[in-house]
């Protein structure tokens, strides 16, 4: 159950990561400091990613839950 809903997020969580991996590697080459509007972006790709783990990981207990209540 866990699992699943770790897995339906991942996409947004590796969207997320190599965003900012890129965006600290082109900071550190500049000599610069982390740009302010990668943070809202990063962010807003985890907090969909946590958001679709959520949902996922709840269909997968409902589901769990009404299979035994059928059996």
């Amino acid at each position: 159950m866990i699992l699943s809903g770790l897995f339906a997020g991942t996409p947004f969580y590796f969207i997320a990561s190599s965003i900012i991996v890129m965006e600290l590697i082109e900071a550190r080459q500049l000599h610069r400091d982390l740009l302010s509007d990668v943070i809202p972006l990063v962010s807003a790709f985890l907090i969909v990613g946590i958001a679709i783990s959520f949902a996922q990981g709840l269909r997968v207990r409902r589901r769990m839950r009404r299979d035994l209540t059928l059996t």
